[in-house]
């Protein structure tokens, strides 16, 4: 769910800036303003005065937004929740295969379990409710709850010293 979710922020964000530096780009751009409906029309002076006015603003506000950070950041969240689900996904299919957890796959899953940590300490701090409820249900989707298969509870064996009480009761 966390690889969706970044998955789809990031593409959000990717969308913002492509928008924003076109803004800016037309904005700045002297061969546009000197298009006759800006200049010689009443109506297109004002446009041009107005779209002008908001170009420089966001011009000012570009670095305090700082898009392309917070698209680096959604990148590496990203690719590091996905990394994430492949090496699980790896590991719970070599179980199901198996039907055996060795100390082998227990030590890669704590690696693994390290690894989420590490990636929820970057996680946004007020995530988008809506965005998880959307993420949540094609998870839903993907992952068939009848297809999970969770392992037997280990059954211990009686120890020598039970059985021995058993056989003397009997």
């Amino acid at each position: 769910m966390n690889s969706a979710y970044y998955a789809a922020r990031l593409t959000s964000f990717r969308i913002y800036n492509k928008s924003y530096e076109i803004i800016l780009a037309i904005g700045t751009s002297s061969a546009i303003a000197g298009w006759p409906f800006f200049q010689e029309w009443t109506v297109g002076k004002k446009i041009w005065a107005v779209f002008s006015a908001l170009v420089t603003v966001l011009a000012v506000l570009k670095p305090i937004l700082q898009l392309p950070r917070q698209i680096e950041r959604y990148s590496k969240l990203h690719v590091g929740y996905t990394d994430l689900y492949y090496d699980l996904k790896k590991i719970v299919s070599e179980i199901e295969e198996s039907r055996d957890i060795t100390s082998e796959r227990l030590v890669i899953r704590e690696a693994a379990q390290k690894r989420f940590q590490d990636l929820a300490l970057q996680d946004d701090t007020k995530p988008s409710a809506r965005l998880l409820r959307k993420c949540f249900e094609k998870v839903k989707v993907a992952i068939l709850v009848e297809r999970l298969w969770y392992p037997e509870p280990c059954r211990s064996k009686p120890s020598r010293h039970r059985r021995r009480k058993k056989d003397e009761t009997s």
